[in-house]
This record gives C-alpha cells, structure tokens and sequence, in this order.
C-alpha cells in the first residue's frame, strides 16, 4: 500500500518551540502508513531541519495551484496547518487538492528518549555539577530577574554548596543541563514555559512553579510537583529549599512526573493520537465522496463535494 501524503503547513521556518509540534509528528508518525510534506512559510532552517530526515519539502514561491501540484505529486490525502494564521491556506490547497483538511495546534510533547533520568553523558554531567551538593536549574526569559536573585542568595545561606543554573531556549544541551539538576524552578511567576518543564519532568526532575497555562495540567501539587502561590517569591525559594533538603520527597516526585510525562504528555503519544485523527478524516472524506449524488444524473459521483470537505476537517 503506498503510503498516504500528509501536508504539514508551518508558521515559519523556525525549528523552535512554535514548530515544534510539526516537527515531532512530520519526524514520528509511521512511514509506512504516512509520508510527511512541509511547507515552510518562508525559507529557513526548518528546510535543513527537514533534509536530515529525508522529509520533503515543498513552498509557495510560485504560488498555492504549484504547491498543490507538488502535493499531488506526493500523494498528499490531507492537509494539517499547526496554526490559526495557516487555516486559510489550509482550506485553498484543501480545495485545489480535494482533500479534507484540518487546523489542530497540538498541545506541547516531550520526547521521553531524550529527556530520560539517567545521564548520557557523565563528563558534561560532571561537569555542569561542578562538584556542588545541589544544582538550581531556573528556567527564565530574564535571568536579571531582581527577586528571584534575592531569594537565590537566601537559599545558598541556607545551602552552602549550591550551584545555579539557567535554562534558555537557545541551549543545545538542555536534556544534559536538566539531568544535572537537583530541583527545577520558574523564577518569573508571569511567565508560560510549559515545554521546559515537561522536559524537566520527563528527567524525573521535582518541579517547583507557579500554576501556569497548559502546564498546569501536568503540576499535580505535592505528587508530580510544587505548585506555590502567584508572585510570591519567597514562598517559591521556601519550596526549593524544601525539595533540596528532602530527598525521598525529591525521588518521588520525581518518580511521579516522569510517569505522568510517559503518560499523557509523550511524543509517543501524540503521534499515536494524531495519527489515528488522520485515518478518520481520511476515511470518512472518502467515504463521503464515494457516495455523494452526482448533481445532474443523482447518482453517487467520484468527486464529493465542499460539505464532505467541511464535515471531515472539524471532527476531535
């Protein structure tokens, strides 16, 4: 059976958290069932992103009636916009195709062989650590957060031998940096990274934090995190000296979110969701094309037509 074409439309070319969810699903779902399209809005380093993995990729520089061309050639059956600003796109290449589409921004995922608790390498490991008791690892967009500074000096009176760390987006070790650390922190309670956390929490990292977005979900108080009141700093440093100073409190729930990662936040898992999405949507669009009646002679017709399109786009 030749495998049946996905159209990915991405934002941008980025490969950061925006993309993201493109990537896991274009680079996970099954090949043999499945053969990922991305087309890029713009070019970028998703393109290379995109050759390392022998996917395709396709633009709009000669216009959308090209790219369906391209799409058609690659035996696309669906079309998947990962944005609000790609739905219009979606619906123009979904007509020039005749094929169902679909808007659907998945919500963020970790992938568990990568962020997993064990070090993979023992020199950066060891490095990092610097030979401290405790590692701080504070996830931030403004490491000159004034308060958090504060509280940090509190808890390294408390703790002596305590090192802190920073987490950004821009770090290429981040699974080495989270798996060296001792307790995982948000700093800036106004802040929504739910994608570094759940990494956190895939490393069996305790997590302390703020409810924050769709995070939230996954910060169980006490069982696979702390949660700690909105802009209240200290209470924040006095959960993080609580996680440092209790290590059996530490292990558990560390324990406790990397099985709730494995769980409900997974690659793994999305791709597992996703694609039986796509069987559905493909399925009952054919379905529905197979027996639409033919306009003038009301007999059913090979080609169905803009309701058949709709109805499979919006199921989930």
């Amino acid at each position: 059976m030749t495998p049946r074409g996905i159209l990915y439309i991405a934002n941008s070319a980025s490969v950061e958290d925006d993309n993201r969810a493109l990537m896991d699903l274009a680079a996970g779902i099954s090949r043999d069932e499945f053969a990922p399209l991305i087309l890029p809005l713009g070019g970028g380093p998703i393109e290379a992103w995109a050759a390392d993995r022998d996917i395709p990729v396709c633009t709009l520089t000669d216009g959308a009636p090209a790219a369906a061309r391209a799409a058609r050639d690659h035996n696309v059956a669906l079309v998947h916009a990962l944005a609000p600003e790609c739905a219009s796109l979606a619906g123009i290449l979904s007509d020039l195709l005749d094929v169902p589409h679909r808007c659907h921004v998945p919500g963020p995922a970790v992938d568990t062989r990568v962020y997993r608790p064990a070090p993979v390498n023992w020199e950066a490991h060891q490095r990092l650590r610097a030979g401290a008791a405790h590692v701080v690892l504070t996830v931030t967009d403004d490491v000159g957060d004034c308060s958090w500074q504060s509280d940090a000096a509190d808890i390294s009176a408390w703790l002596p031998d305590c090192r802190f760390l920073t987490l950004d987006a821009c770090r290429e070790d981040r699974a080495d940096v989270l798996r060296a650390a001792d307790v995982v922190v948000l700093p800036l309670l106004h802040a929504d990274r739910p994608r570094e956390l759940l990494e956190a929490m895939s490393c069996a990292k305790p997590v302390v934090a703020a409810p924050i977005g769709c995070a939230h979900a996954a910060l169980v108080d006490e069982q696979t995190g702390l949660i700690v009141p909105r802009d209240q700093p200290q209470r924040l440093a006095d959960a993080v000296l609580r996680v440092l100073s209790d290590r059996p409190l530490s292990r558990r729930i560390g324990i406790a979110a990397r099985g709730r990662v494995e769980a409900q936040f997974s690659v793994h898992r999305l791709v597992f969701v996703v694609q039986a999405m796509y069987r559905e949507m493909i399925a009952r669009f054919e379905r529905a094309r197979r027996f639409a009646p033919n306009v003038e002679t009301g007999n059913p017709a090979s080609l169905g037509g803009e309701d058949a399109r709709q109805a499979s786009s919006v199921i989930m």
